[in-house]
Parts: C-alpha cells; structure tokens; sequence
C-alpha cells in the first residue's frame, strides 16, 4: 500500500512535521493500526508564476503570441515567488534564434522593478513576491521578436516565460509641412530617441515635398 501527499505551490509555511495514519485489516482478520511521520523543512527558490502582456491579440496564434500594430504600445509584466535578493533581465531576438544569441534589453527606463511583498515565512525559509515590467513602443522592423523575462538568484537563471509579437504595419499619416508620423509614435526605446525609421520615413516625406513645390515653381 502506498499514500501520498502533494502539496502545491508550496509556501515556507508547509515546512513541519507530516504524519500518516493508516487502519488496515490483516490477512488474519484483524485490525491494525501504522503511522509514519516525515519532518519536512523547505527553502526558498525561484519559482515563475507569469508573464502578461497588454493589450494582447491572440489572433489564433496561441497564448505565447500576439499581433499588435506596429508604433504602438505595451507592457509586459514578469512576476515570480522567491527570496528577497532577485534580480530581473529582460532579453529579446527574433523568435526564430536560439535564446542563447538574444541581446539583452538595452533600456533601463523602459523597465521597472516594484519592492518584493512578503508571501509566506517560516522557520527555515521567507519568500517573497517580485514583479518587474517592461513597456516599449512596438516597430515593424522587429516583427516576430520574442521577449523574454529572465530570474537570477545566485547566479542560477531562471526563464519566467517569453512572449512573441508580430507588428501590424500602420498606413503612414502624411502632413502638409512634409513630415509623417506612424500612429501615435514617438520614440523607440532601442535607441532611446526617435526611430530610425521614423527619421528615413520623414526624410523622404521631406523631399517629396520639396520635389513637389520645385515643380510648381
């Protein structure tokens, strides 16, 4: 006869002393009674609990994906239970490398670590809740990126989750001073100033407007 127990999600609250009681008849007939009993101490690790991304479209492409437009803007939000001293990377690359060639996330403004909350204590170990988050400016260049929310406590890694999106290209609104804008863009957080792109797309709106006006003199 085997018994067992499970504890999920455990907390440093479940450390203690476990006992198992068991009334059985023997093959005689009689009435017997067995305990055990297992002191159970518990420490405290890294362990992932989610990563969110707002707004998210599925588009049927599954929980790990989305199709978002492009110059728009999103958040992703990491969260993990583990000991008070944790510390968060959030790394990206096209989705169809390997996770060991993602470049780190270059802008520290882009990302915010909240103080850990206190979930559980107990004699041998105090966990606590962490949550980081990164918010950026979506472009088209980078369609098909993943981000990825990485873990460290003593130099051990842990992947939280990743996350893949794909940008939908937003028609360029075209204004009567030669400049353009694409959505509601502003800023790229890769460079931490205007976009690349951004910069070659009003460029040639400039000079559109410039070969237009010269062709009317």
């Amino acid at each position: 006869m085997k018994i067992e127990m499970v504890v999920y999600d455990a907390k440093c609250t479940d450390a203690g002393f476990f006992y198992c009681n068991a009334t059985y008849i023997s093959s005689e007939g009689h009435l017997l009674a067995t305990s055990q009993f297992q002191n159970v101490t518990s420490i405290t690790r890294a362990v992932p609990l989610s990563l969110v991304l707002v707004p998210q479209y599925e588009e049927g492409l599954g929980p790990y994906k989305s199709v978002n437009p492009a110059w728009s803007n999103v958040t992703l939000t990491c969260n993990v239970n583990g000991p008070k001293v944790l510390t968060f990377t959030w790394k990206y690359g096209p989705s169809s490398q390997d996770f060991n060639s993602f470049m780190i996330y270059p802008v520290q403004n882009d990302i915010s670590v909240a103080e850990p909350v206190l979930v559980s204590s107990g004699t041998t170990c105090v966990q606590y809740r962490h949550t980081s988050t990164l918010k950026f400016q979506t472009e088209d260049m980078y369609d098909g990126y993943m981000y990825v929310c990485v873990a460290t406590e003593n130099n051990e890694e842990t992947i939280v989750g990743n996350i893949t999106i794909h940008t939908q290209r937003v028609t360029p609104t075209w204004h009567p001073n030669g400049t353009t804008t694409m959505g509601t863009h502003v800023t790229t957080p890769r460079s931490g100033g205007q976009s690349i792109t951004a910069h070659i797309i009003a460029d040639l709106a400039t000079l559109v407007f410039i070969c237009l006006y010269l062709n009317t003199i």
